[in-house]
């Protein structure tokens, strides 16, 4: 706590003025956390002085709060090309990052909770004063706002530019490319040059105070380098871990699928017979599930997206349901997402789209599935309930392919930027003839013509070369696994497909022996 308060003394975090007549102060809090290595054993303890923003007022203690982060899909797409290229990567931390930024609003806070005494003998004059806050303190609403700002725009000084796919994505036009995501106050950088990463960290230093390491663990992703078979493994083990022996799932019988495709979910009527709601933290598990699905498991999407519908009104069928995914990832603890160089050329993306029609029993909308591909291993997936109610599986195949064309289309921006383009239209795999003819042609005019104008965009985008449809057979159609619950063969199958399995340890380089 000391060591926080030294800190932000040294950052003129704030200083001491008299509270103007009709102005409130913001409360603040300390906030303590043990942070832990990729092994789990304990780094450091940390304390921080917290602002409890809630008590901010709207219109006079701030007013624009937005701020980006990284999406995950561009983590993963550049952890891809890290595998598949065999890039150096490096990750770096900025120390009190916030306090970097200026506040434009006139904020005045409370002197830190328990250190008022302190504060009295170390500046006597600071009696009857609060704190005028100068600096973007941790918990004010506009200072990871501030904090972005402030850091895109140093970046840009050092002749970044921001990618217009991803805000938080920065990379260089010179060669070697180098390529930087910023999660708020955590950065990955990766370039075939080690000199030009030291370059940029020792750029960094010069005005703030960076913390720099291996990239093995990043926003969760547990990063781990095969050198020996040029491959790069991505997982979120440890959390799995954690997330079993938070609520006593480590020692549970396994099931070999995440949802039992024999049950169906809906909604418990008002009348329901059960209408007494289990003793369970459901919201609690399903938001920990949620992470887990977005991030480094679509092999779960599907069932979790399911889940997360009924978080407001469950009952015990949708608690085992939730039990069901635990248990499937007690016996898949270990499955890693895969990324290595393919024999047809790098950088090359593939798309696959399918749809469950009318899969939900209350409202009988349908489901989306989307996946797309680079080197080798899956980097954005979609698991989503349709917003329109398709009247026929040719609508709501073709409702699918529309959304997945619109990723496709980011994906391609995003790997322009990072200076891999796709020189050629992107495969888009449907196992709809009905839905393919219906993109390459106006054709069914009659039975389509509700179809909402937006889903025809997919048309334009193919007309100008993006992507073009192909047709593949249900049983190759990799998306299926996104849409509904398969039996375990087949599941099992599609898994397999997406290269996402266990990691072999003997086949697993030292990544510091490797770069010596």
């Amino acid at each position: 706590m000391m060591e926080e308060i030294e800190s932000l003394l040294k950052n003129e975090t704030w200083s001491f003025e008299s509270l103007p007549l009709g102005r409130n102060t913001v409360k603040n809090k300390w906030m303590f956390r043990i942070k832990v290595k990729s092994d789990g054993t304990i780094e450091r303890f940390k304390a921080r002085l917290v602002a409890k923003g809630f008590t901010q007022t709207h219109g006079m203690d701030y007013t624009k709060t937005f701020a980006p982060t990284a999406r995950a899909e561009s983590i993963r797409i550049i952890l891809s090309i890290v595998g598949a290229e065999g890039l150096f990567m490096i990750q770096f931390d900025i120390k009190t990052a916030y306090l970097n930024s200026t506040i434009a609003e006139i904020i005045y806070m409370d002197l830190p909770v328990g250190f008022e005494e302190y504060f009295y003998r170390r500046f006597p004059g600071c009696r009857g004063k609060v704190c005028r806050i100068l600096k973007g303190l941790y918990g004010l609403k506009q200072s990871a706002r501030g904090w972005n700002k402030t850091f895109s725009d140093f970046l840009k000084e050092y002749a970044l530019i921001q990618s217009a796919a991803d805000p938080c994505i920065f990379f260089s036009t010179q060669s070697p490319r180098l390529i930087l995501a910023l999660w708020v106050d955590d950065g990955l950088v990766i370039c075939s040059d080690q000199t030009l990463l030291q370059k940029l960290i020792s750029h960094l230093k010069t005005k703030f105070e960076v913390t720099v390491g291996d990239a093995d663990v990043y926003v969760g992703l547990h990063i781990t380098r095969d050198f020996f078979h040029n491959r790069l493994f991505v997982d979120q083990q440890r959390f799995t871990e954690t997330l079993l022996v938070k609520y006593s799932f480590q020692n549970v019988n396994i099931v070999s699928t995440p949802s039992d495709p024999h049950i169906h979910l809906t909604s418990p009527l008002p009348d329901d017979c059960d209408s007494s709601i289990p003793n369970f933290p459901y919201q609690e598990i399903v938001g920990s599930l949620l992470y887990l699905a977005t991030h480094s498991r679509p092999d779960i999407a599907q069932a979790v997206s399911v889940v997360a519908q009924y978080a407001t009104n469950y009952r015990e069928i949708h608690c085992t349901a939730v039990k069901r995914i635990l248990k499937y990832l007690r016996g898949t603890i270990d499955f890693a997402l895969c990324y290595s160089p393919v024999s047809t050329g790098n950088q090359v993306l593939l798309a696959y789209t399918d749809a469950d029609y009318a899969g939900n029993l209350n409202d009988r909308k349908s489901r989306s599935g989307s996946i797309l591909f680079l080197n080798n291993g899956p980097v954005l997936w979609l698991s989503r309930k349709q917003p329109c109610t398709a009247t026929s599986t040719t609508e709501s195949e073709y409702v699918a392919t529309s959304l997945t064309s619109k990723e496709v289309v980011w994906a391609q921006r995003l790997l322009h930027d990072l200076g891999f383009p796709q020189t050629k239209p992107t495969p888009l795999f449907s196992d709809n003839q009905s839905a393919i003819r219906l993109v390459q042609n106006p054709e069914f005019h009659k039975r389509t013509k509700h179809i909402d104008v937006v889903y025809h965009l997919i048309r334009e985008i193919q007309a100008r070369g993006d992507i073009t449809v192909f047709y593949v057979p249900t049983r190759l159609q990799l998306a299926d696994l996104l849409t509904k619950a398969l039996t375990p063969d087949t599941f099992q199958k599609l898994r397999t497909a997406l290269n996402l399995g266990p990691k072999v340890p003997s086949q697993v380089g030292d990544f510091k022996s490797i770069c010596n």
